[in-house]
């Protein structure tokens, strides 16, 4: 079948037609695809061609994208939609359903897979059969159209005939059958167009994503001079290092011309290698890379130095095979890396990075960012408009909380996420106070914490960790000022967001403490990475928090901070570890950096640092005060733990025994913590513990010198067992209180009669 144009086209009842030129390929910025409305279906289609006709010779449009060469059919589905009706002026999704039927087209790539497109919607998805074809449109359609008015269905209810029409216009004949450019160069470039994308081809047809900004004069005389330099960006991320690829890509699409038109091809060393098991083939594939690029003016670009220039399974790395090239002039590299791994790469791979000019790319200033920020919002989504407070909080909030990227990356990419689909985003205008909740709900941080507009004390956090963390009251005063010092946005940039040695007996709330920092501070005790220190005594043992990848990927502490940088670190036991653990930890509160086992930083400016320890618990309370007036556990401190150590905690924060007053206060919220519990929910059920019995879970829980570590065996011995076995016997039971009491000396669960 030779290629041809399919128009989707829908016969209204009221006797007009509306058509849809239909694209087996999508582009993510750009117009939609054309539509046109007419009184015969002639019209409609010749209208559709005209559009396109002057978007492929104004370079707007590819015709390659809008020509099908196998079979597009035509399907239909039936569904049922709940609309929208008013009850005494309030909105009420109605109990009955109404049938609406929906046409849609199918076509079969040429590749594997089925591409789903719903034209009236504009909305298109790729699935393995057809089987699977209607349940997700059943899916997104009913999600979409829920609530909607009865009046507003019918603006997609089934006309009189729906159908998939096929042209092909005088005008394209002689260029249907015409290679694209990617065709071509998969034709010459076999290797590289497996593994590689052509930017310049992605930049003429606007699919790159959108950039602020133009290339400075001197960098363009870089890529004009001959022989062609190769090219290092160095920077932090977020400074723009590929946001300046994707504008060098703009600037050689004009001067590309169809007899030699330059490239720049995008690709990574984890695609390179991809697929390569047996020994020798990634290497093979190297070099027909390298072999393709030398007769050529084009550019690589890999994302990151370091993976270029690490060590591959069998020896060596990808960066030795394209040195030669590089001294020669024959092969131009663009690379991005940071500070760290420059020095790096200069370290391991010297050769290389003398053959490399170096542009240094600096973090945007937080007084340019409101006006770049804007820049890039007019340009992607017009009609969501943000005051100019909305853009300083904005930058406030990020320059504080976001420290693993820079500006201006981190503000454009909170913009993306803040719209997420500008085609469908309605217009509206927001305020300071819409992005501090925007800011809360994507990092998941309490509003309390980042709003200028909640006020919240140094005493207040210290009220509202002791609420939880019962009879140190110390210490939460201590930690209180950590979390004074993140919201007023002046903790060290450059380390993390702080560093605590909690000391003092087992039992007595450290770990409680540290659950609490992460509650209050970030959101939610979820966000605490707890480690054993005692799994690290033996020599090596340490590596396992740098892996990558394997068994440690998910799991380490390198992958774990990778995948949530706002966190609470917590080494348990911290004593415990071999003295390699210190010297990774020293870097970790030094720099706020940790580089694992595949050479990346992992950044730790965003966590907190807690560490606990158990010195002198054996010994007399940690209180009192030696000859030069320091606390007796300062003194254990500095005599256990290195001296450069101690130097770069922020606080040593020191825990006393429990009261009993305390153990009692901690039976009640760990009652409190039972009651909530999903089994007890779901049926309505409460608990009233007697004060007696409260009285003698504080007893057995509570042991000198271990602290209320037992406590929990205890409740769930003695309480969550008995109403676990009511349940189970009884499994109806609901919506009723279950009394626990202690009658002549014995645990009694009564509840009312059924």
């Amino acid at each position: 079948m030779k290629p041809s144009l399919r128009a989707y086209v829908v016969h209204h009842v009221e006797g007009h037609f509306t058509a849809t030129l239909m694209r087996h390929k999508e582009r993510l910025f750009g117009p939609p695809a054309p539509t046109a409305i007419a009184e015969s279906n002639e019209d409609a289609c010749r209208f559709l061609e005209s559009t396109l006709r002057a978007r492929v010779l104004d370079g707007k449009e590819a015709l390659a994208d809008y020509l099908f060469e196998g079979n597009v059919a035509h399907h239909e589905i039936v569904l049922s939609v709940h609309p929208l009706r008013t009850v005494e002026k309030t909105p009420v999704i109605a109990d009955e359903p109404l049938a609406l039927r929906l046409g849609y087209a199918i076509f079969e790539m040429p590749r594997g897979g089925l591409r789903v497109m719903l034209p009236r919607f504009g909305w298109f998805f790729v699935c393995e059969t057809q089987r699977s074809a209607q349940p997700l449109i059943r899916q997104l359609i009913s999600a979409e159209l829920l609530g909607t008015s009865g009046h507003g269905l019918l603006h997609f209810q089934h006309g009189r005939s729906e159908t998939v029409v096929e042209r092909l216009p005088s005008w394209a004949k002689g260029r249907a059958n015409d290679p694209t450019p990617e065709e071509l160069d998969a034709r010459e470039f076999q290797e590289l167009s497996h593994v590689a994308e052509d930017w310049v081809v992605r930049a003429k047809r606007r699919q790159l994503p959108i950039t602020v900004g133009e290339l400075e004069r001197e960098h363009l005389a870089l890529v004009e001079v001959r022989p062609l330099r190769s090219i290092v960006l160095v920077g932090p991320s977020g400074t723009g290092k590929t946001a300046w690829v994707r504008l060098l890509a703009r600037y050689l699409g004009p001067q590309s011309k169809d007899a030699s038109r330059k490239r720049l091809w995008s690709t990574s060393t984890e695609r390179i290698v991809s697929g390569m098991q047996y020994l020798g083939q990634w290497q093979e594939r190297v070099l027909r890379i390298v072999e393709e690029l030398s007769s050529e003016e084009d550019f690589l670009h890999v994302d990151h130095l370091s993976a270029f220039t690490r060590e591959q399974p069998g020896g060596g790395s990808i960066a030795d095979f394209f040195v030669p090239g590089i001294r020669q002039g024959t092969l131009r590299l663009v690379a991005e890396c940071d500070e760290r791994e420059w020095q790096r790469a200069q370290r391991s791979h010297p050769e290389l990075c003398a053959e490399l000019h170096v542009i240094h790319l600096s973090e945007a200033r937080p007084g340019e960012m409101p006006a770049l920020l804007r820049a890039y919002q007019e340009r992607r989504a017009p009609q969501v408009v943000l005051h100019l407070e909305a853009y300083r909080r904005l930058v406030s909030h990020l320059a504080i909380a976001v420290r693993t990227s820079a500006f201006p990356g981190k503000g454009f990419h909170f913009l993306e996420t803040l719209v997420p689909d500008p085609a469908r985003a309605e217009s509206k205008s927001l305020y300071p106070s819409d992005i501090s909740e925007a800011f809360a709900r994507q990092t998941g941080l309490p509003l309390a914490l980042v709003s200028d507009d909640i006020i919240r004390s140094r005493a207040d956090f210290g009220r509202e960790l002791a609420a939880r963390v019962i009879g140190q009251d110390a210490a939460c005063a201590t930690v209180s000022a950590l979390l004074t010092r993140f919201k007023a946005g002046v903790a060290d940039p450059e380390r993390p967001l702080g560093v605590l040695l909690f000391v003092g007996p087992t039992g007595v709330g450290k770990t409680e403490l540290a659950k609490q920092i992460a509650r209050v501070m970030l959101g939610h005790e979820d966000r605490l990475v707890r480690l054993d220190m005692s799994e690290y005594q033996l020599p090596g043992a340490s590596q396992r928090l740098l892996e990558v990848g394997g068994n440690g990927d998910g799991y380490s502490l390198a992958a774990r901070v990778r995948a949530q940088p706002f966190s609470v670190v917590l080494f348990d036991e911290v004593e415990k570890a071999h003295p390699e653990f210190f010297d990774l930890l020293l870097g970790i509160l030094g720099e706020g950096r940790l580089t694992d086992t595949q050479g990346r930083d992992v950044d730790f400016r965003s966590t907190v640092i807690v560490m606990t320890s158990n010195l002198g618990a054996a010994e007399a309370p940690t209180v009192g005060f030696g000859a030069d007036g320091t606390p007796a556990y300062l003194r254990r401190v500095r005599d256990h733990f290195r001296p450069e150590l101690v130097a770069r905690l922020d606080h040593v924060v020191p825990f006393v025994e429990l009261a009993a007053s305390d153990v009692r206060q901690i039976v009640d919220l760990a009652l409190s913590a039972v009651a909530a519990r999903t089994g007890l929910l779901l049926r309505n059920i409460t608990l009233e513990v007697s004060p007696a019995a409260r009285d003698r879970l504080a007893r057995l829980g509570y042991q000198p010198g271990k602290g209320a570590r037992a406590l929990h065996r205890v409740i769930e011995e003695e309480i969550v067992t008995r109403i676990g076995a009511e349940l189970a016997t009884h499994p109806t039971l609901a919506d009723m209180p279950f009394a626990i009491e202690l009658v002549d000396d014995r645990w009694t669960l009564t509840r009312p009669a059924s």
